[in-house]
């Protein structure tokens, strides 16, 4: 598409990247290296997800682990992008299916794992996929120190990141990030009742939203309060801890039972740009709010 004999090579509106215009059905423009996914247009750092997020990455999103005979497989997914749960529930059956590893979509290989089987989250009940919102979502195990940690390190000199965050804390105290081997390093701390205000410790967060919203909160039980339904968690950071690791959860060695708050997807890029366009592309797939 041309304005004269100009190409035009980028389209917004307002603060919104428009990617693809169509005239009715048919397409009369598309950004170019826009491509038909989130991180095709936004390359991340690291990317975490049960729908496909990357048009590049020909791999599964999904360990999982089922319960009749502790088989482990990949699950893939079908020809929408989303998590096959056709085959999930042909490989599970009528028992319970864990998740052992949440595959890194970024394409640097930093997945999220837990080997311990009984702080494994659980995907299947029963026979029935768990679902938030309409969308697969694996839930914290009944450990309540279920969680994940990845060899990505928060501390790789990229000061102030984006992060972004879909799942809820749903009826359990959690902690959405913490590390291995610190009770020190922590952010958005959840617990019911708790008039504790050490949320985060060891980041500097800033630009927080909650469902496209400025975020305001004074204690923990805010957090419970605020994150209990489906959420779409996002901010600015500069994670600052004392140990180089991250984990869903709190301390993955040692969380006291502040686990993993429930997950869908959880997107880290190395910088803040287009904050706007990638809030607004995510809640366009999970239709929060």
């Amino acid at each position: 598409m041309k304005r004269g004999i100009t190409d035009i090579i980028d389209v917004k509106k307002g603060t919104t990247q428009i990617s693809k215009i169509m005239r009715g059905i048919t397409l009369i423009w598309e950004k170019a290296g826009g491509g038909s996914y989130l991180l095709d247009t936004y390359p991340a750092a690291v990317a975490w997800s049960l729908r496909k997020l990357s048009g590049s990455y020909t791999d599964a999103p999904i360990g999982v682990r089922r319960s009749s005979d502790d088989t482990e497989q990949d699950i893939g997914f079908d020809s929408n992008g989303e998590l096959d749960t056709a085959a999930l529930l042909s490989f599970v059956g009528a028992g319970d299916g864990f998740v052992s590893t949440i595959y890194d979509q970024g394409g640097t290989g930093k997945n999220l794992n837990q080997t311990n089987k009984l702080r494994q989250g659980r995907i299947v009940n029963s026979g029935v996929v768990n679902t938030l919102n309409g969308k697969p979502v694996i839930l914290r195990s009944v450990d309540d120190n279920g969680g994940y940690l990845t060899s990505y390190p928060p501390n790789d000199g990229v000061a102030v990141k984006g992060l972004f965050y879909v799942g809820n804390a749903g009826n359990s105290k959690g902690c959405l990030f913490g590390s291995n081997g610190s009770n020190s390093n922590f952010i958005y701390i959840s617990d019911n009742g708790s008039t504790s205000t050490v949320v985060n410790n060891n980041v500097v967060v800033s630009n927080e939203k909650l469902n496209g919203a400025t975020w305001s909160y004074s204690n923990r039980s805010d957090i419970y309060t605020d994150t209990f339904n489906q959420v779409l968690i996002s901010n600015d950071v500069d994670f600052n801890f004392t140990i180089n690791s991250l984990s869903l959860g709190y301390n993955f060695t040692n969380p006291l039972n502040f686990g993993m708050i429930s997950f869908q997807e959880s997107i880290i890029f190395d910088n803040t740009t287009d904050h706007l366009d990638k809030e607004t592309k995510i809640n366009s797939y999970y239709s929060i709010y």
